[in-house]
């Protein structure tokens, strides 16, 4: 039995022409050259469109693939913002070369990570409400300056009902050191969800006088480590 050979595998010899032996399936009897070419011709339609048919499908399938990948990066990204994760990565920024110096040399610090940056405000600089507050909103990078336990430790209150605190270290403007406290405040107001905002306190005025702070300065915010300690970093922006 004569294997059938399928002329279209021949597209590319040109000078041929096509042999009774490549239409064993058909019934060529009294077939002129002419019915051989629209045979040929019948054939090569028909391959065409199953190899668009096939093509569609494949485009289909890999424009659902990057359907589905941004659909599960969304609903990953809802499901973070939802546990209360980071909701941007750190940003590109350069802690200035001496104060890094004093961190690593002077103070044998390590992990230095950017916290925030904010005018101070009325309330930053009066003596009367002696703290620094940042609030939650702008501390929310990847990865936090603060440890998972540190995070639930602000949460708690102590024996007397007080929210607890982490000792910190400051390292200030002048690039001397003083002992503060941080704290977590949760602010409730009626009708509204609470916020949250995290202050620097147990000292923080004397810190605006003794570097000149006033309302309007800009000021960022650093956090690095001295072994397990978290220590901080005042650095001020003035024209």
């Amino acid at each position: 039995m004569t294997k059938a050979v399928d002329p279209l595998s021949r597209r590319g010899e040109c000078n041929s022409l096509p042999r009774s032996e490549d239409f064993a399936e058909e019934d060529t009897e009294g077939w002129k050259k002419l019915d051989y070419l629209l045979c040929v011709g019948e054939r090569y339609e028909e391959r065409e469109g199953l190899m668009r048919e096939k093509g569609l499908k494949q485009n289909t399938v890999s424009r659902q693939i990057i359907v589905d990948s941004r659909t599960d990066a969304a609903a990953n990204e809802k499901q973070e913002n939802l546990k209360g994760g980071p909701k941007s990565k750190q940003p590109d920024r350069e802690i200035p070369q001496d104060v890094k110096n004093k961190i690593i040399k002077g103070l044998r610090g390590n992990e230095i990570l950017f916290v925030c940056e904010k005018p101070l405000t009325k309330s930053d600089c009066n003596k009367n409400e002696h703290r620094l507050m940042m609030t939650e909103k702008m501390i929310s990078w990847s990865p936090s300056f603060l440890s998972d336990d540190e995070k639930e430790l602000l949460k708690t209150r102590d024996e007397k009902n007080k929210l607890n605190e982490i000792p910190i270290e400051l390292l200030e403007p002048t690039l001397n050191t003083c002992k503060l406290a941080l704290r977590r405040w949760e602010m409730k107001k009626p009708g509204r969800s609470s916020s949250v905002a995290f202050v620097l306190a147990g000292g923080w005025y004397d810190v605006v006088a003794r570097n000149g702070l006033k309302v309007g300065d800009r000021v960022e915010v650093w956090s690095f480590r001295r072994g397990s300690q978290l220590c901080l970093a005042l650095i001020t922006k003035r024209n």
